[in-house]
């Protein structure tokens, strides 16, 4: 049995390679990562440079069989979700069976939305499309508040807001894409 992780950074999850082959699968990896460059339990290692897209990568490798595609963390996920792949390559690569289903893989906005819709228990929330959006959900929501970038991991991207000057310090850029307040 073979597996292929896809990931642009592994430091996360680098042991599942080791765990997989100790399991008794043949184990290829796509990274950005030189953290698994020396690893013996892996049987190819595709390394993509930062600046390259990760979807050439993933097409070519999906050219083999392979009986587990695992993307190890979110950013590689939003990459390939967002990469011009066929809806054929993405369903082979990403952790659904859907098309519909594409849009909650990475996305904090998404997965509350799905919760929401499914009568999951969730906090309050509003998405907010910039700045002012933001100081608008947090009036409605109260203080204090969370606003989450879209995409990220590990607690980066994540801001706790006390009062209307904590957001005024969030970095600008971070309103480019929708956040979930």
């Amino acid at each position: 049995m073979s597996v292929l992780l896809i990931g642009r950074g592994f430091e996360a999850a680098w042991g599942v390679a080791l765990l997989l082959k100790k399991g008794g699968f043949q184990v290829d990896v796509i990274t950005s990562s030189l953290v698994m460059w020396p690893y013996s339990c892996i049987r190819k290692l595709t390394f993509v440079l930062p600046r390259e897209p990760l979807y050439l990568f993933v097409r070519e490798a999906l050219k083999s069989q392979y009986d587990w595609i695992v993307v190890t963390e979110d950013g590689s996920l939003q990459e390939l979700c967002r990469a011009p792949l066929s809806l054929d390559e993405k369903l082979k690569c990403l952790p659904v069976k859907r098309e519909e289903n594409l849009y909650h893989l990475y996305s904090k906005i998404g997965l509350s939305e799905v919760f929401q819709k499914q009568g999951v228990s969730t906090p309050p929330f509003k998405v907010a499309r910039n700045e002012e959006e933001v100081f608008l959900a947090a009036a409605e929501l109260g203080y204090p508040v969370f606003v989450k970038v879209d995409a990220s991991g590990g607690g980066a991207g994540i801001f706790e807001c006390t009062t209307p000057e904590d957001i005024k310090l969030i970095r600008k850029e971070v309103f480019k894409e929708p956040v979930l307040v």
